[in-house]
């Protein structure tokens, strides 16, 4: 029973046991099935971002714990150049040719020995086909039981993106370069807020600072500090702009002035648009740039001033006083009375402004423009046409004679004598005088016939007056007769084209040629332009003549190419009458077409006057042939009334100084200055600048040394027939230019009493010519000496050779001035001892 007992319990723990291990085995089959189903989805999920990795522009790597490359997508050599053959088993630093953007090995391998997870870390690499590209990874780190086991990771090609971000870069260094070289900032202003602009933040590019007078980010960039650096007085008018500019959504453009740190005031530019939101529509900031632009307009305000006023005097100039005598004789007759034009001409200057200066020569007209005013009435107006001649319009005269009394009293006022630095000199004046009506209908006619009484006076004894006197009628008889035999000129060949060359200031080549027209007459043989083009545009042969001109330049050009020569651009005048036809560039693109001629090796040269005839019309013009490819110049520059404004925005290539500045800059200030205040305005506005009629060597250095990029005139080549300017071309005549300017140490002034001259020079005072010209110093054949006789004992006893000749200058200070030159010459202009 015992035994029963014991084995019906030893089945029953059997059976017990037996269940367990049953129900053990079952979890473990479902342990081991929900394992198998895990790993199956792993498995999955890995193929599933292995197969997107192959489809994208990416490739998948896998390392060790060891940071070696144990795995890489199929696709690593195509994206990135480098085979998995030559990758796995390597870490990353060891692949031949990697080198990172920056210097970051240190810290992405302080990254991986942390095991930190990295993103975009960036490398170059040279692949195994030869090209370099840019890289970036991005990997994870991978843990297992709690053991770290490697890395596990995508990368990516981003060369195009970097070369991309790298020409953004250039281009923003460029535009910050440029910005710099033309003065020009930028700045942005957010519109978030519309009710309170000055609380939107502002943002200045490194030029705006600088403009402003600071440091780039010298200063925190708001509104306060900007208009905290405006001129009080342009305050107001700013905030307005940019209000309307903000509620109207338009762009604007203003100058105003700002006060800079240092105290110094300037004159800068804003223009300024707004940015809107591609989707809303809304603006979202204000952008817009800033740009210094004191020099030009102090270069504007001045060349403005020059072509009203002469510099030296601060007289109305020729331009001026023609506009204030057209005035004068548009007042009823009644009310205006008489007018009077007089033509008041000084003898003596040019001597004094060679033997003494051109200091001493403009210190003598200042002084004589001073008497002039003085001594004119209250009404009337006193003006300086030029070099040493003044004009005084004289209103409300009553009778001519009165005209006669101003003369007088002006002819005495400047014979009284001169003081010059210590010098006492004397000078007289010859007057012409014009009376309206009766000697002329306009300021052209009453100028020249006041000129031609001018004249007269100086025929007949100088030192007095004349009124103009009616002339014989032969002049106009002439004139008929050329009216006639014009009007078959072109058809009987009588015009001829002649070519003067350009030169360049800077190689001395021959830079271009100018056509310019001639008049084989029969009778009168070659006559110049001035003498028929008037009368050819009064009878309106001008159009078809100018036609002509164009035509035979082009077929010139050809022969000139079909003979091997190489052809610079040729300039063509063109008349008032041919620019101003509606289809003038249609008949030049045909010309052009037809001879088959490159459109850039032909100018046309047009006037000021030309252009504000109709300056939206001349500027359309100005931009059709400019489509055309011909380029354009304004000839005879400084003579007319071209406006700043305007000229800037007319299409241009050159601008040509008048010959009239170019004939005395050497010797009038006035002409100096105005000359370089075209060069000046030309460049800045981008332009070329030739001198005409330059003649001298004196001229050339001149414009040299202030820039002028091309002369033309006499010192090179008067105008050439055609057979000249060939052989010319041929030869490729250049212009040689003077190897040095030469020093003016040859020439000496001395000042000595006589007691003080008893040695060859041992005690006389030296003092250098500085500001004397060659120009000068070559006229000077002859020098003053207005010694004492002990004076020129001692210096004969010293040696030196005395000329004693009579001349007209009357010197009556005690020290004496004399120049001696290495030669030991003493030589003196003729003077007149009183």
């Amino acid at each position: 029973m015992k035994q029963r007992r014991q084995n019906a319990e030893v089945e029953e723990l059997v059976r017990e046991r037996t269940h367990e291990l049953e129900e053990t085995s079952a979890a473990l089959e479902l342990d081991v099935a929900a394992r198998e189903r895990s790993e199956k989805l792993l498995h999955e999920s890995e193929h599933r971002f292995r197969s997107l990795t192959e489809l994208s522009a990416d490739w998948y790597w896998e390392q060790d714990e060891n940071l070696r490359f144990t795995f890489l997508s199929s696709t690593v050599y195509e994206r990135s150049g480098c085979s998995a053959a030559h990758t796995i088993g390597k870490t990353r630093w060891e692949i031949p040719d990697t080198v990172p953007l920056s210097s970051a090995w240190p810290e992405h391998r302080a990254t991986l020995a942390a095991r930190q997870a990295f993103r975009d870390f960036e490398y170059r690499r040279v692949g195994e086909d030869g090209a370099l590209r840019f890289i970036s990874v991005s990997g994870l780190p991978l843990v297992e039981n709690g053991k770290f086991s490697g890395y596990r990771g995508i990368g990516r090609d981003i060369t195009e993106q970097k070369l991309a971000l790298d020409k953004v870069r250039e281009s923003q260094e460029n535009l910050a370069a440029a910005q710099r070289i033309a003065h020009l900032g930028s700045w942005e202003l957010d519109l978030g807020d519309l009710r309170d602009l000055d609380r939107n933040p502002l943002r200045w590019s490194d030029e705006t600072f600088r403009i402003f007078g600071y440091q780039p980010r010298e200063i925190d960039v708001s509104n306060e500090n900007f208009f905290n650096a405006v001129h009080p007085d342009d305050k107001a008018r700013i905030r307005e702009e940019v209000a309307r500019a903000v509620n109207d959504g338009t762009s604007y453009s203003i100058e105003h002035r700002i006060i800079r740190p240092d105290g110094c005031e300037r004159i800068i530019q804003e223009l300024s648009g707004i940015v809107y939101d591609a989707i809303s529509g809304k603006p979202v900031k204000m952008v817009g740039t800033v740009q210094d632009v004191t020099e030009r307009k102090r270069s504007e305000e001045r060349l403005a001033y020059l072509a009203w006023f002469d510099s030296l005097t601060g007289l109305p100039n020729r331009h001026r006083l023609h506009d204030d005598l057209t005035q004068m004789l548009a007042q009823p007759q009644q009310s205006a009375g008489r007018i009077g034009c007089m033509i008041a001409k000084l003898d003596h200057f040019k001597d004094v402004n060679s033997i003494y200066g051109r200091r001493a020569g403009d210190q003598l007209l200042v002084e004589a423009a001073e008497r002039l005013r003085r001594n004119a009435r209250d009404s009337d107006t006193v003006g300086r046409l030029g070099d040493d001649e003044f004009v005084i319009l004289l209103s409300k005269l009553a009778t001519a004679d009165d005209a006669g009394l101003v003369a007088r009293k002006i002819i005495d006022a400047l014979a009284a004598p001169f003081n010059l630095g210590g010098l006492e000199i004397h000078i007289s004046a010859n007057i012409g005088i014009a009376i309206y009506p009766g000697d002329g209908d306009d300021p052209e006619g009453l100028l020249k016939n006041a000129d031609a009484a001018m004249h007269r006076a100086k025929e007949q004894g100088r030192n007095t007056f004349r009124f103009y006197l009616p002339r014989m009628n032969e002049l106009a008889l002439e004139r008929l007769q050329l009216h006639a035999r014009l009007r078959g000129a072109l058809e009987r060949k009588e015009f001829v084209l002649h070519y003067q060359p350009k030169v360049d200031l800077t190689t001395g080549i021959i830079s271009g040629l100018e056509a310019l027209l001639r008049w084989q007459h029969p009778e009168r043989g070659r006559m110049a332009p001035a003498e028929f083009v008037p009368i050819l545009e009064e009878t309106g042969l001008i159009a078809p003549v100018g036609e002509w001109v164009l035509q035979t330049v082009c077929e010139q050009i050809k022969a000139w190419q079909a003979r091997g020569i190489t052809v610079r651009p040729v300039a063509v005048n063109l008349s008032a009458q041919q620019f101003h036809q509606a289809d003038f560039d249609a008949h030049v693109r045909v010309l052009i077409t037809q001879s088959g001629v490159d459109c850039r090796l032909i100018e046309l040269e047009i006037t000021e006057s030309m252009l504000m005839h109709d300056p939206a019309e001349a500027a359309s013009m100005l931009n059709r042939l400019r489509r055309i490819g011909v380029k354009v110049s304004i000839d005879d520059f400084g003579t007319g009334y071209s406006s700043l404004a305007y000229l800037k925005r007319f299409p241009l290539d050159a601008l040509k100084i008048d010959r009239t500045f170019v004939r005395d800059l050497t010797v009038d200030s006035d002409d100096a200055e105005i000359a370089v205040a075209i060069i000046s305005l030309a460049h800045n506005l981008k332009l070329k600048v030739v001198a005409e009629g330059v003649e001298t060597e004196a001229q050339l250095n001149f414009l040299r040394s202030h820039g002028c990029d091309e002369m033309q005139g006499y010192y090179f080549a008067r105008p050439l027939s055609v057979e000249d300017c060939t052989r010319t071309l041929i030869e490729n005549r250049r212009l040689d230019f003077p190897k040095s300017r030469i020093a003016l140490r040859s020439a000496r002034i001395f000042r000595a009493d006589a007691e003080h001259i008893d040695g060859p020079t041992s005690a006389a005072k030296r003092i250098e010519l500085a500001d004397v010209e060659l120009e000068w110093l070559r006229r000077c054949s002859a020098h003053v000496c207005a010694a004492p006789t002990a004076v020129v004992a001692a210096l004969e006893r010293a040696g030196f050779a005395i000329l004693d000749d009579v001349g007209r200058l009357n010197v009556t200070n005690t020290g004496r001035d004399y120049i001696s030159s290495h030669d030991s010459q003493i030589r003196k202009r003729r003077r007149k001892r009183n």
